[in-house]
């Protein structure tokens, strides 16, 4: 059979020529037919045909998958005041309730020390006529608000060194009120005490002396 006669038989028939080498496309190892342009491929049916390739022009960055949403409405961000001045109020505090804890405790010593007691029992049972007449019977300790209602007993009581200096408040019966003073040294160690005041001073400029003899017989001898 001659190649105009196979040309001849395959109109009739209808059947496609083959196609040739240059509308294959490779992929790899394996040969696709190419398609002739303008007829789209079968993959693509259903996807819309204005689609371009993208280009790139350098090497992949990372970037921001989407927008950052923007607030309606600016507004700064608030101020943090300093903590400063709290902290300092605090340590004030704590120092002012230290100090006072200090000051309560140690006019409590005063206050149960011997010489206290003795000063407060020899004015008890006092029987000088001036004190009596100016404070009345039942003298006592005055005791103060800020204190707990507790007696405050001003000075000092240092027995180790032998100085003793205190001051306390006094009111009886008579309603009259006064401060008792009481100081006494030691000279040398081991020597007795010497009483150098012991006296009242009422509210109304008087001063009643007491006799240490009379009144305080066993003066402090540590």
């Amino acid at each position: 059979m001659s190649f105009s006669s196979f040309r001849l038989i395959r109109k009739e028939l209808k059947v496609p020529p083959p196609p040739s080498p240059g509308r294959f496309s490779t992929f790899g190892s394996v040969s696709r037919p190419a398609f002739a342009p303008g007829i789209p491929h079968p993959s693509t049916y259903g996807v819309k045909q204005d689609m371009q390739a993208t280009s790139f022009d350098s090497v992949a960055k990372p970037r921001a998958r989407y927008d950052r949403p923007k607030l309606k409405t600016t507004r700064e961000l608030p101020e943090i005041k300093s903590r400063k001045p709290l902290y300092f109020a605090l340590g004030a505090g704590a120092l002012s309730l230290w100090a006072a804890f200090l000051i309560y405790t140690a006019n409590q010593e005063r206050l149960s020390s011997s010489i206290v007691r003795q000063c407060i029992l020899k004015t008890k049972r006092t029987q000088n006529a001036a004190l009596l007449e100016a404070l009345g019977d039942g003298i006592t300790l005055e005791p103060v608000w800020w204190m707990l209602n507790q007696p405050w007993v001003n000075g000092q009581i240092n027995m180790p060194k032998g100085q003793i200096d205190v001051s306390l408040r006094l009111f009886g019966s008579k309603g009259g009120a006064g401060t008792l003073y009481f100081t006494s040294i030691r000279r040398e160690k081991g020597a007795p005490f010497t009483i150098l005041r012991f006296k009242v001073i009422t509210d109304d400029g008087r001063t009643i002396h007491l006799d240490p003899k009379e009144d305080f017989e066993n003066a402090p001898t540590v």
